[in-house]
């Protein structure tokens, strides 16, 4: 198999895996009443266990030797298959449906009628939570229009980029004023580190854009935050929260995808013909992988 498909691939099935054993976690390892630990947890060592694993093995698959992409982002997560396409578009209109239902909820008029000093407590709050939904909104529509442009001719680069990575940075913050609440460390510790494997992710994928791109980098953290944002819908978050990561794991698959593709792909020339981008050399019938055209007979 491919790496293109195989490391996606591993991070949805170690995140099946991760889900199953997080949700007997869940269920077993917290006293129902007080939510506190129980005294012997039975699953909550087989859970770190198997997200240590998968975190290796994904760290062992995006190992390798790639090409380079220096300010090429088209030629790095350009969809060669309609397929990552697909999965880019619908992780975009599921952060854009997060959005819509994040607002929704802040507008809901039963949340407009809260006492005085219940407003005073949870102000910062809605104020992230309604920058939050804003973000999600753009960010959606950006990732759709990412993943078109990229399949055109010519390297695309966009304010886009910066959009899913700001949302998560946001989402840590909102979180955060639960999580400052908790004296349970475990109740937040995964959702902490897929924000974080998400964040990260981001921000190397939008780098590719204004310089030399970490492939490897990109490839780990993109296919860990998607395999740790899998486990993490064990959870049974708000509606908005769940679509909000759905869209996020099925962006960075794509972009995981795309990018171990391509990275596994000889360089283009460095003079291309006239009309052409990076991204066409590949798949273009009249050039070799060296970018070179072939020799036809009769010429010298």
């Amino acid at each position: 198999m491919k790496k293109s498909w195989l490391l996606p691939a591993a991070a949805m099935i170690g995140g099946v895996a991760g889900l199953l054993v997080r949700r007997l976690h869940l269920a077993h390892d917290f006293d129902p009443a007080s939510g506190l630990p129980v005294a012997q947890p039975a699953y909550a060592l087989p859970l770190y266990g198997i997200t240590a694993v998968v975190l290796v093995v994904l760290l062992g698959l995006s190992l390798g030797k790639y090409r380079a992409f220096d300010r090429q982002f088209s030629s790095a997560f350009y969809s060669r298959t309609p397929f990552w396409f697909v999965v880019a578009a619908a992780g975009g209109v599921l952060l854009f449906a997060a959005g819509l239902l994040d607002l929704m909820e802040v507008f809901r008029p039963a949340s407009l009628e809260l006492g005085a000093a219940v407003v005073q407590t949870t102000r910062a709050a809605r104020i992230l939570r309604l920058l939050l939904g804003v973000l999600s909104l753009l960010a959606g529509v950006g990732v759709y229009f990412t993943a078109l442009n990229t399949r055109k001719k010519g390297e695309y680069r966009s304010g886009w980029f910066s959009l899913p990575g700001l949302t998560c940075c946001v989402w840590v913050m909102l979180s955060y004023q639960e999580w400052a609440k908790d004296p349970v460390v475990s109740h937040y510790v995964f959702p902490l580190l897929a924000a974080l494997l998400a964040m990260v992710a981001c921000y190397l994928i939008a780098a590719f854009a204004f310089g030399k791109g970490k492939v490897r980098a990109a490839l780990f953290f993109a296919s860990a935050a998607a395999a740790v944002g899998i486990m993490l819908l064990a959870d049974g978050e708000a509606l908005y929260l769940v679509s909000l990561r759905v869209g996020l794991i099925l962006w960075l698959l794509s972009m995981a995808g795309c990018l171990a593709d391509n990275a596994a792909r000889p360089a283009p020339p460095a003079v291309l013909p006239e009309g052409c981008a990076p991204a066409d050399c590949a798949s273009c019938p009249g050039c070799t992988p060296t970018g070179e055209k072939p020799e036809m007979p009769g010429e010298s």
